[in-house]
């Protein structure tokens, strides 16, 4: 019997595309919806998060089993990979990052479509990992046998999106920031410093604000500091810089 949604109401407040599954007798509650319990077949999960993305997989005595797919507005494929027996991912994958979302309006079509592609194995991400904005690699890295990031990465901004296009270059050495880091907009070297052996920043450092969005004026600004050992030292010095066009 097909999982059917009874008396749920859709979470429009999720922040993460992370499902939260949670299994009282015979209803399953996922992220809010309430579906009759059916361990053993389809498991559909819609999350509104100014996108649709739908789940589509089977479950195997509570386990997420065999192959996934992520699907945009139910119809666009944009990621997809393979559990094992236990739940766990193994092989190749196609993740959506963190920050996905789309947004229409009248006016414009606004979006973060990037997915994050690469291999898994028992559960641990390993090699070489791409991140793809429209079929282009705008950034990556590798990660050990241990699933730990080492050697030269190119991070995105957390909020990365056509209104924030931010990104960063640097090193990690088992896991851990190590030496300069360079902060890139607009194609750009417009902020950075650098980071001792411990991962701790040190010596001056440029950032931009953490809430950046191109179409605000507001967030302009670069904010200048001096660190040691991870701590702010002396007078922050705040200046604008020229807005992308």
């Amino acid at each position: 019997m097909e999982p059917r949604l009874e008396n749920g109401q859709q979470n429009t407040q999720m922040k993460s595309l992370e499902e939260d599954i949670m299994i009282n007798k015979d209803i399953i509650l996922v992220n809010g919806l309430r579906y009759m319990k059916n361990l053993i077949g389809k498991l559909l999960n819609i999350f509104i998060i100014h996108c649709y993305i739908t789940f589509h997989g089977c479950y195997q005595n509570g386990y997420r089993y065999g192959n996934w797919k992520y699907f945009y507005y139910m119809t666009t494929l944009m990621g997809c990979g393979h559990f094992d027996e236990n739940g766990i991912k193994q092989g190749k994958w196609i993740e959506l990052f963190k920050n996905f979302w789309g947004f229409f309006n009248r006016v414009q079509y606004s979006s973060c479509q990037i997915t994050e592609e690469g291999e898994y194995k028992n559960g641990k991400r390993i090699g070489f990992w791409n991140i793809i904005d429209q079929n282009k690699i705008i950034s990556g890295g590798i990660y050990n046998e241990k699933g730990i990031k080492n050697g030269i990465w190119t991070e995105l901004h957390d909020n990365f999106s056509c209104f924030c296009e931010i990104s960063y270059q640097g090193q990690y050495k088992q896991g851990i920031k190590v030496g300069q880091w360079k902060t890139i907009y607009d194609e750009r070297h417009i902020g950075g410093g650098s980071y001792d052996e411990k991962g701790m920043r040190n010596g001056i450092w440029t950032d931009m604000d953490e809430n950046f969005d191109r179409n605000l004026q507001s967030t302009f600004y670069l904010y200048t500091q001096n660190y040691e050992n991870g701590q702010k030292k002396g007078k922050m010095i705040k200046q604008q810089f020229e807005r992308k066009l």
